[in-house]
């Protein structure tokens, strides 16, 4: 029973597929880049696959020239990278690291979007008001 239990849960996360998490990241960074196709640099490979999947995000091999940085650990921002837009998928590295605009990750089992309105003034992103909610005072 606890293993069936746990190929139910282990297929819920999976319903959470790389189709569902480019269409969110297209959402996101559509709103923070004023462009129609949006170059992102990441290491990890998990990202490189939503990216690749989605129609208006393409993978950028360079950190000076891509619109958005995307980063799932500290371990994983590129040395070159200060001063650039950084997104992540860490509440740990949006805390930790004050260049990351904003944070998508998962909190007890819940999809979170959160945003620093300090730093989108900082960078000078202006969010569409459906993202309102999202956007948080502290830095």
């Amino acid at each position: 029973m606890k293993f069936i239990l746990f190929v139910l849960l282990a297929l819920e996360l999976f319903a959470f597929d790389t189709a569902t998490a480019s269409k969110i990241f297209d959402k996101i960074f559509l709103a923070m880049v004023d462009k129609d196709n949006i170059s992102v640099y990441t290491v990890n490979n998990k990202y490189k696959e939503v990216v690749l999947a989605s129609s208006n995000l393409y993978i950028s091999s360079e950190v000076e020239s891509a619109d958005i940085i995307l980063v799932d650990s500290l371990e994983e921002i590129p040395k070159n990278s200060e001063g650039l837009l950084l997104f992540t998928t860490s509440h740990v590295v949006y805390k930790v690291n004050k260049d990351s605009v904003g944070a998508f990750y998962w909190d007890r089992g819940h999809i979170k979007i959160e945003f620093s309105r300090v730093r989108l003034h900082n960078k000078q992103i202006s969010l569409p008001q459906n993202f309102d909610k999202y956007i948080k005072d502290s830095e």
